[in-house]
């Protein structure tokens, strides 16, 4: 946790609504008349209008917010301070380190109690296996379409807001996890056997 300020972090549908806020005090200042010899009533008329021309603005982004957003979360990492990240809608395609922000890019939640599911794509975090067809030390994690029975999409996530991900270790395969190799935007995500105690690579903070 070291060099982080607590000023990193807001949430992203407050981040999406302040400056449709802003906007609407805006609006509403600069259409609201000063009293004048017509009256107090042609003011309240005004006001009423200019409030619901402005929170127009408003409701979009309220919409916009998903039905599930409290049931997704954001993987940071520990050492990099950098969050995981799909790189392609396309199944099969490689999990990356990205930019900590609000995209839907960087957003995850559970399916069926075992599986981390990306919310832009769709598609289900899991490990391109060697030519042995084993899950090895070293292996890319990628996001792949999701299936329930997939061995390679079945993980167990650590409780608590700093978690390490931890995949399901089947008969003859070592326990890995997922780690980032490197701390740079775009570096691929690995999984790793994991030393003790657990290096920063291998461990995220749930958002």
């Amino acid at each position: 946790m070291c060099g982080r300020t607590a000023a990193t972090w807001t949430s992203p549908n407050e981040d999406r609504l302040r400056p449709r806020v802003r906007l609407i005090f805006d609006v509403v200042s600069r259409v609201i008349p000063k009293p004048d010899e017509k009256g107090e009533i042609l003011r309240k008329r005004t006001i009423g209008a200019a409030v619901t021309a402005a929170t127009a603005l408003l409701v979009p982004a309220l919409a916009a917010t998903p039905a599930n957003a409290a049931s997704t979360f954001y993987l940071q990492n520990q050492e990099s301070w950098k969050c995981l990240a799909s790189s392609s809608s396309t199944s099969g395609k490689p999990a990356l380190i990205g930019s900590c922000g609000n995209a839907r890019k960087i957003r995850f939640q559970t399916k069926w109690g075992d599986h981390l599911v990306n919310v832009l794509t769709g598609k289900c975090l899991d490990i391109a296996l060697g030519t042995n067809k084993k899950v090895n030390s070293g292996d890319y994690v990628v996001l792949s379409t999701c299936k329930k029975t997939a061995a390679n999409q079945k993980w167990d996530v650590s409780s608590g807001s700093v978690v390490t991900i931890m995949h399901r270790r089947r008969a003859g395969e070592p326990y890995v996890y997922v780690s980032e190799k490197g701390a740079r935007i775009n570096s691929g995500v690995i999984v790793q056997t994991q030393p003790y105690p657990p290096p920063g690579r291998q461990i995220w903070e749930k958002l």
